[in-house]
């Protein structure tokens, strides 16, 4: 697809809207370099790959992806012999890290749920000890850590003990010397020195390094620390050396395995370009279209994606398959252009392997071209939309379009005379027609509308427009022909009546008796279009009211068998271990023949009074059940026991397919199962005419109101699900305050902790804690 055509439908918001969704610098690069595809074998591909990722982040979440650098250059400085910076490394790091992460967000069991991402995911390549080595060894990007090597300890330890007996020794001078002018030593040019005073410079033994801009003091190095300060120098350059000679031997190790780093770079990028778009597909609930290589086009319930989704209204429109060229009347403002652009912009979305903002079973065709002349009012363009530009564009057109196209046109012919302008669009239209090329077009021309009328192949469609209100629907009608509604518009405005009637005299007959025919028309539709949506409302609502409830009554009788079931094994096995218990219990009387042994025996009958308390318990228990069983469908906010819990609550959302639903036990939330709920059966006053419920009573764990939670040494997929489960557990303690541990490190996971915390339903407000409380290595958070 040609730029022109991109730009002319906007589709670079659309690469935008990709751009920012994206979480990596890879990723972005993909994104931009990829192409709309008119290869029908690569556009099923790339929407497949789409919907896995929009399925993925349904069933999930977005997973995460470390923002890698393009790391392509590096890597062939790295094949001429340079060597990697800490900071570089840190990146081969993340890109490891990253690699080993993705590999594991698929299981085997769910490989063919998510099969072209499993199969992307397989690809990836997992150095760990490389990875762990560099986690080690490189703090930050221009640190490495003691631990990098036994040489580099070695060294750094003698310099901080060089540095420490040099202290000692100038300490010790400042505490005597009366030649000083501060009580303070300092470093110049690396080197430690004193502040001596300027009179005392000639009789202060040592090297003058450098003076005060007043000249009163003279920094000196005094002569007992200069081979202090020179064995300190070289130590400092045997650091250095040992740094590059690490940087050196890690930049080897990443030499060895570059094809499989290149290659992960490759499909890391690929992954994120893929959850790019499926999290688009999410944020504009889209569904997948059905593609095809027909030319045939059937959106339903279409909406233009760059249009705020609660004020746009969805269209419904199809070409190519009863006819290849439609022709769109109706008046100015009334969503033509947009109509246009709604087909063109979707179409090549799709051709993206971008899903769409349309109704289940949308179709498009894949093209090989697609062509727009399109002028809008309201852009900068518009200067340039005369006639002779128009024209440029449609010989333009003509010369480049083949079958396998698809061309819109908005206000085709205008902008010279109406006659002349007619003709010659009815002209291109009938070329592009008989090239069997699929062509949609806007204009307000009557004759063009005969023209759609008497033309085997072509269809008018109508942009709909409310006479009384004066405003348009944005409806888009096909099978019909739109009018300009100019003299129904004029009348409501308050022009005259004798105005509108010697405007008829100056329109011919035939234009007026097709604008009355059209009228009709549209007047009759309107009421056959009422009666059926209403019968089709009354069909709808007897069927869902129908499956719902044989879905219900069908849920009800499971869940009352089992329940049943459930009640039967638990009370034949109290049985089963009191008999058990008995017979045990009559072999020890038999053998009974002391005092001692009738204390026991008297202990033992205690028991058994206990084990059949037990018998009658499960009884009632079954008798309770029974009494209350599911036999309706539960209601909401209906009181309810929880039997496992021997708690009170009520009901707050209704079970799902599974029989799982909420009850809400004082003030917390507890999941359950309906086969462990029975209903509570209510007793009336019949004094007081009031019903009484039995309290629930609730006790908070000692556990919830832990303020603070430790998460060093988690990954960050870990991390995430352990604080938002402690988030959750705190607010309902009714903290205000909470600390999350996670400490400095490369600071990953600290920066994936921020995003998570930034979007949180929970989260007030976050910072890091002061530096006496753990500073960046915390993060201190306020709960709503």
């Amino acid at each position: 697809m040609n730029n022109k055509v991109l730009k002319t439908l906007d589709f670079y918001k659309i690469i935008n809207m990709l751009l920012v969704r994206s979480q990596s610098i890879i990723g972005k690069k993909t994104i931009k370099n990829s192409e709309v595809s008119s290869d029908i074998i690569e556009v099923q591909k790339l929407l497949d790959e789409t919907d896995e990722a929009y399925r993925f982040i349904i069933k999930r979440r977005l997973p995460g992806i470390s923002n890698i650098d393009d790391l392509e250059e590096d890597f062939k400085l790295l094949e001429i012999g340079q060597y990697f910076s800490p900071r570089k490394l840190l990146e081969v790091w993340k890109l490891l890290n990253t690699s080993r992460f993705l590999k594991n967000i698929i299981s085997e069991e769910e490989s063919s749920e998510f099969k072209n991402i499993f199969g992307l995911i397989n690809l990836l390549n997992i150095a760990a000890q490389l990875e762990k080595d560099i986690e080690i060894s490189i703090i930050s990007e221009d640190e490495i850590s003691d631990d990098a090597s036994p040489d580099l300890k070695r060294i750094r330890r003698m310099i901080k003990s060089k540095n420490d007996l040099i202290r000692d020794r100038l300490n010790q001078l400042i505490s005597t010397s009366d030649k000083l002018m501060d009580n303070l030593y300092t470093l110049r040019d690396g080197r430690y020195v004193v502040p001596v005073r300027s009179e005392f410079k000639n009789s202060f033994k040592g090297i003058v390094h450098d003076q005060s801009a007043s000249g009163q003091t003279v920094f000196i190095e005094p002569m007992f620390v200069v081979d202090l300060n020179n064995d300190l120098k070289k130590l400092e350059i045997d650091e250095e050396k040992e740094i590059e000679r690490i940087l050196i031997e890690f930049s080897k190790r990443v030499l060895e395995i570059l094809p499989e780093l290149i290659s992960n770079l490759n499909v890391i990028a690929n992954i994120d370009f893929i959850f790019s778009r499926g999290k688009l597909a999410y944020d504009m609930e889209a569904i997948k279209p059905i593609i095809n290589n027909k030319g045939i086009i059937s959106l339903k319930s279409a909406r233009h994606p760059l249009i705020d989704k609660d004020r746009v209204v969805p269209i419904d429109i199809s070409l190519g398959n009863s006819f290849n060229t439609l022709v769109i009347t109706g008046p100015n403002t009334g969503g033509k252009t947009v109509t246009l652009k709604t087909v063109g912009i979707l179409t090549l979305m799709t051709q993206y392997g971008l899903m769409l903002p349309c109704a289940d079973n949308s179709e498009v065709a894949v093209f090989d071209e697609l062509f727009a002349d399109i002028g809008d009012e309201q852009s900068i363009e518009q200067s340039l939309s005369t006639f002779s530009s128009h024209m440029k564009n449609i010989i333009e057109i003509i010369n480049r379009a083949k079958e396998n196209s698809l061309i819109l046109f908005d206000e085709l012919g205008s902008g010279t005379d109406p006659e002349e302008g007619s003709g010659l669009s009815i002209a291109i239209l009938n070329y592009f027609l008989e090239k069997n090329i699929r062509t949609i077009a806007t204009t307000h021309y009557s004759q063009l509308k005969m023209y759609a009328m008497s033309t085997e192949n072509v269809q008018n469609a109508a942009m709909e427009f409310d006479v009384e209100k004066l405003e348009p629907t944005y409806k888009l009608i096909i099978g019909i022909s739109g009018k300009s509604n100019a003299f129904e518009i004029s009348k409501k405005l308050g022009l005259n009546e004798s105005f509108i009637v010697n405007a008829k005299k100056f329109i011919s007959n035939n234009e007026l008796s097709f604008d009355k025919l059209v009228s009709s028309v549209d007047s009759r539709r309107k009421e056959y279009e009422e009666l059926i949506i209403e019968q089709r409302e009354l069909l709808n609502f007897n069927k869902k009211i129908k499956e719902e409830y044989e879905e219900k009554l069908e849920k009800f009788n499971k869940q009352k068998e089992k329940k049943i079931k459930k009640l039967e094994e638990y009370i034949e096995n109290s049985i089963y271990e009191t008999e058990k218990f008995c017979k045990e219990t009559i072999n020890h009387i038999n053998k009974a023949r002391s005092k001692e042994q009738s204390a026991k025996l008297k202990k033992i009958s205690e028991e058994i009074l206990k084990k059949m308390d037990k018998i009658n318990h499960s009884k009632m228990i079954k008798k309770e059940t029974e009494s209350n069983i599911l036999n309706e469908p539960l209601m909401l906010g209906e009181e309810v026991k929880v039997l496992s819990l021997n708690e009170n609550g009520y009901v707050q959302t209704l079970p799902d397919k599974n029989g799982n639903l909420q009850v809400k036990i004082g003030i917390l939330k507890v999941n359950a199962n309906i086969s462990d709920i029975i209903r509570i059966e209510k007793v009336i006053d019949n004094s007081k005419e009031k019903i009484s419920h039995s309290k629930a009573t609730f006790i908070k764990s000692d556990k919830m109101y832990n303020n603070k939670i430790d998460v060093r040494g988690y990954n960050t997929e870990d991390a995430i699900y352990e604080i938002d489960k402690f988030l959750d557990d705190s607010f309902i303690a009714n903290l205000n305050e909470v600390t999350i541990v996670h400490g400095k490190g490369t600071g990953v996971l600290r920066n994936n902790i921020s995003d998570f915390l930034r979007k949180h339903k929970l989260v007030k407000s976050f910072s890091f804690a002061k530096f006496n409380e753990g500073g960046d290595g915390a993060t201190i958070v306020k709960l709503k």
